[in-house]
């Protein structure tokens, strides 16, 4: 198992292909913040609930963003119709204007966070939040990782592709322990950049949208108002195959438990 310390330093595949992207500007050099809003970094992992949560803080009116701007695939796609030359000018164009009120957020990966700090960005923005999507039932989240990692339906939104899933309970405790390390990962890239991270947890947000984002807003000293919340464009997609497939697992580990090796 790689060190935290080795894997905090190494280039995620997202960082690696932005710089190629942007080969002659990558960071933020100058002296002085951009943008005198916040920066609101959504940090996930998949499955965690984030899109559920950005939906509803955009909903609310104080917030915007909360895309996937640092995947290399969606900067590729959106550099088509606005070339950009460098990182920073990227991020100023879909972060808005520098006098824009209200949040700016984006999602991100813990390597993403920690590509966001080696390009400097943060220093874009007068001050930077840290909101952290987390899951109670991280066997449900694994198992629908897995599952979405088969059919390629991440969100209710997306086509239904008709494949059905297989078990694997290699490939589920594979992602069940990296979501353990990605979270403890975020965790400590908060405590070492000194952001203050405020955690939501995705069961919570789902009994009761209202009171979460009231919390949440709370504490990053945003009111809210009158605001409620309205039904999400995203619904749930957990069905009997997430079941059965978590069923499947917690069987195979009381065995394991019972020193029956192999069941």
């Amino acid at each position: 198992m790689m060190p935290l310390t080795d894997m905090l330093s190494e280039e995620g595949e997202h960082e690696r292909r932005i710089r190629v992207i942007f080969d002659d500007g990558f960071e933020w050099t100058a002296a002085e913040p951009r943008f005198k809003k916040p920066l609101v970094i959504l940090a996930f992992t998949n499955r965690s609930g984030s899109n559920l949560l950005a939906d509803y803080l955009r909903q609310s009116g104080r917030f915007r963003g909360f895309g996937e701007g640092l995947n290399a695939d969606e900067i590729e796609r959106n550099l088509a119709a606005n070339p950009d030359t460098t990182f920073p000018d990227y991020i100023a164009r879909v972060a808005g204007a520098p006098e824009e009120p209200g949040y700016w957020g984006i999602k991100a990966s813990w390597a993403q966070i920690a590509l966001l700090k080696r390009a400097n960005i943060l220093s874009m923005f007068s001050r930077v939040l840290m909101v952290h999507t987390v899951r109670r039932d991280l066997l449900g989240q694994a198992v629908s990782h897995w599952i979405a990692h088969q059919t390629n339906e991440w969100t209710s939104a997306h086509k239904r592709t008709g494949i059905e899933p297989r078990f694997d309970i290699g490939g589920i405790e594979g992602i069940l322990m990296d979501i353990v390390r990605s979270n403890a990962a975020i965790d400590m890239i908060s405590q070492v950049l000194g952001i203050q991270r405020h955690v939501v947890v995705y069961e919570q947000l789902q009994d009761d949208p209202a009171r979460e984002v009231r919390r949440l807003a709370a504490e990053l000293d945003v009111d809210l108002g009158d605001w409620m919340p309205h039904a999400p464009r995203i619904a749930r997609q957990r069905n009997e195959t997430n079941e059965r497939f978590s069923a499947l697992c917690r069987q195979r580990w009381r065995a394991a438990l019972s020193g029956a090796r192999g069941a």
